[in-house]
């Protein structure tokens, strides 16, 4: 049984420099993830850093101006930010993994049970119909039944990276569960030509990155 050291609420003056310690006891667990849960309706996880070693954490792109993951010993680490901003109000979660489940520990001393759920992931043909009438072809990937929502979704074609529409990720309150679906619009000669490949590929992180890709070739003559 892991054991954390709570530590009480902080309090941290709007542009000053703030740090939030989480300490435990079980050198088992030596992957630490840090979350964010602002308030809101959904009250969604949102990672803030990874960190798989001692001296060593990764930033997520949004928060990497002002946040920072130090973690000087493999049972102690804590997360700065700086200056405080107004928008940065919210519980923070250092989590713990070595195997599933996780042990989520949030700020507030109150331990929540977390289950890592690995994405299924299907990549769907264009409607025929569409192609005839508007001359465009819209490809649907899709990833069900995940959780945390730490998940980033892309498309390539031909080995090139695309910019796509992808929705926010849903959750399935009765399941608990993460979807995400993402769109790839092309035209009706690219879809018609059988050497383009077309990939939707899915990076999931839970104890540790995980990428699912699902491939689709054009189809010639359909039109």
């Amino acid at each position: 049984m892991v054991h954390i050291h709570p530590v009480p609420s902080t309090l941290l003056c709007r542009s000053f420099k703030g740090s939030i310690p989480c300490e435990h006891d079980d050198i088992s667990y030596y992957t630490v993830l840090w979350y964010q849960q602002k308030k809101g309706a959904e009250r969604q996880l949102q990672l803030v850093a990874t960190s798989l070693d001692v001296n060593s954490a990764e930033m997520e792109k949004e928060f990497k101006t002002r946040f920072n993951v130090t973690r000087p010993a493999t049972l102690y680490t804590s997360l700065t930010i700086n200056p405080g901003m107004v928008e940065d109000t919210a519980v923070y979660f250092c989590a713990l993994c070595n195997n599933p489940p996780v042990l989520l520990v949030p700020h507030n001393t109150r331990k929540v049970g977390l289950n890592i759920t690995s994405p299924r992931v299907a990549i769907f043909p264009p409607s025929k119909q569409e192609i005839k009438e508007k001359g465009k072809a819209t490809l649907v990937c899709l990833a069900t039944k995940f959780y945390p929502d730490h998940i980033k979704l892309f498309w390539e074609v031909n080995d090139r990276k695309e910019g796509v529409r992808t929705d926010e990720s849903l959750m399935d309150k009765t399941k608990k569960k993460y979807s995400l679906t993402s769109r790839l619009r092309i035209s009706r000669q690219e879809w018609s030509n059988p050497k383009n490949v077309f990939q939707c590929r899915v990076e999931f992180y839970g104890i540790e990155k995980q990428t699912y890709d699902e491939v689709i070739s054009g189809v010639a003559g359909e039109y």
